[in-house]
């Protein structure tokens, strides 16, 4: 929000995913940098999207003649298509994505049982209180990702190799899962 030079409280995210409801998609800046965001899950599909702010108070103007928008000269609004995992990052007003990868975080159903640590990571996990078998990481539709056999107490695994998005994790032999969760 560094390029809004009007004033505001909370900014959105609007588009056709959510019917362009106005503050339904409020976004956070929670370490007080001016960079607000936030996280949802959507299914794969063309989309059309634009952030505003204070329930339309304000919103971007965009250009239609830049790659990043749908070339309507009435209403210029961005276009997302959703294929696999990603985080979009673009700055009020711009197209060019402004992120870098950012942390690797492990979420467990029971908030309490994560083998995963630390939680968030930079990409590099540990497996904690003891040896397992048979991890295998799925994406959300299922496909193996990862796998290996024997991991040891403390083990490291490199998951930074993984696009954005859910994974659910699986191991040993009751098939124990939990999520696994991968933001750049």
């Amino acid at each position: 929000m560094n390029n809004v030079s009007a004033s505001f409280s909370v900014p959105e995210v609007n588009g056709t995913f959510n019917s362009w409801c106005g503050n339904c998609w409020p976004m956070e800046d929670l370490d007080g940098d001016n960079i607000w965001e936030t996280q949802v899950t959507m299914i794969e599909g063309s989309y059309e999207l634009k952030f505003s702010a204070d329930n339309w108070s304000i919103s971007e103007n965009l250009d239609p003649t830049w790659g990043c928008t749908n070339g309507n000269t009435q209403y210029t609004n961005r276009t997302l298509l959703i294929n696999e995992n990603k985080v979009i990052c673009p700055e009020w007003g711009l197209c060019t994505p402004t992120c870098n990868p950012v942390i690797i975080s492990s979420v467990d159903d029971n908030n309490n049982n994560a083998i995963l640590y630390p939680n968030p990571s930079t990409g590099l996990f540990y497996f904690k209180d003891t040896n397992i078998n048979n991890l295998k990481i799925n994406d959300l539709l299922g496909n193996t990702v990862f796998e290996k056999n024997q991991i040891n107490k403390g083990e490291e695994i490199n998951l930074k190799h993984l696009p954005n998005g859910l994974y659910i994790y699986e191991y040993g032999k009751n098939r124990i899962s939990s999520k696994l969760q991968i933001i750049k």
